[in-house]
């Protein structure tokens, strides 16, 4: 009975938001998600006419417009390596180790010396299609503020507007389930619950601030808390051993271009983490043949072990 007055009140508010600029951050917010709701196309056109990037190489992902996602991600890779640095004239954020720098283009993106392995967990998002780490490249910057040289080899992971600090990790979702399916391929067992997971809306989780990658796996939770979507974990699973390891060491040296990186230790590294992960769930779905392991109720609350 109410239903058309709640469509209408909708349609009101969707006009509202075309006509009047928001008045406030979280206003903005609201609008943001009436158009993306409501007029996806609207919404998406104003991603890609603006500096968020990532938000719209994401929404191409998810309206299966694949070949212009990848065109997208060429054109914002190929800026944020080579676009210069504005120079900074106040204290930068910083969060992770890294402070937030800005190229002249306007794009902004979080900057670590010698942080390799956010390029890495971004290169594994690539790979498994899983779409929750923001664009990564290697390139050098600096920031004088916080005493870290200018022309220093880093990662530069651009700036994801809006990202809020993901508490509640002890609710099992699928999209927590894959940050730390993530993180642990990519070595880091530090940040591998809420500390490296931010919420970019619509449920959402995102994989922020890599570690540096260990050589002994370990795991902080039950192997449960790690179970991605079945065909996320089919896919790892068909890559072998040996096919995995070319591939790194392909990507790397593409990716970090000749320096003093042993990009065979490396390799080997991510190996072990994928065969003993691999290796484990498989053990899981043994022990639980009676249930599907991969089927992850959202409202599902689990106890931290």
């Amino acid at each position: 009975m109410h239903r058309p007055r709640i469509k209408a009140l909708l349609i009101w508010v969707t006009l509202v938001c075309l006509l009047v600029e928001a008045p406030s951050a979280s206003a903005g917010r609201f609008c943001e998600w009436i158009l993306s709701r409501f007029n996806p196309a609207m919404r998406l056109e104003t991603l890609l006419n603006s500096t968020r990037v990532q938000e719209a190489i994401w929404m191409l992902r998810d309206l299966g417009r694949e070949a212009e996602a990848e065109q997208y991600t060429a054109l914002a890779t190929q800026s944020l390596q080579s676009d210069e640095q504005v120079p900074q004239s106040s204290v930068p954020a910083f969060e992770f180790d890294r402070p937030l720098l800005t190229l002249k283009n306007g794009l902004q993106g979080w900057y670590r010396n010698n942080g390799y392995n956010d390029v890495v967990g971004y290169e594994l998002d690539r790979l498994l299609g899983l779409n929750i780490v923001p664009l990564t490249v290697w390139r050098k910057l600096g920031s004088q503020v916080y005493g870290i040289p200018t022309e220093v080899p880093g990662s530069f992971q651009v700036e994801v507007p809006g990202l809020t600090p993901d508490y509640f990790h002890f609710k099992k979702t699928q999209a927590r389930n894959e940050v730390r399916f993530l993180k642990f391929l990519a070595g880091d067992m530090v940040h591998s619950s809420a500390e490296g997971t931010r919420r970019a809306g619509r449920g959402r989780r995102v994989a922020i601030g890599f570690s540096p990658a260990l050589y002994k796996p370990e795991f902080q939770y039950a192997i449960e808390h790690y179970l991605p979507r079945r065909a996320v974990f089919e896919k790892l699973k068909s890559i072998s051993d040996v096919d995995y390891r070319e591939f790194w060491l392909k990507r790397l040296s593409e990716v970090f271009g000749p320096q003093e990186l042993d990009f065979e230790f490396l390799a080997d590294k991510l190996v072990i983490l994928k065969h003993v992960l691999v290796e484990e769930i498989l053990k899981y779905q043994d022990e639980n043949r009676t249930i599907d392991v991969f089927a992850t109720r959202a409202d599902v609350k689990v106890s931290l072990r």
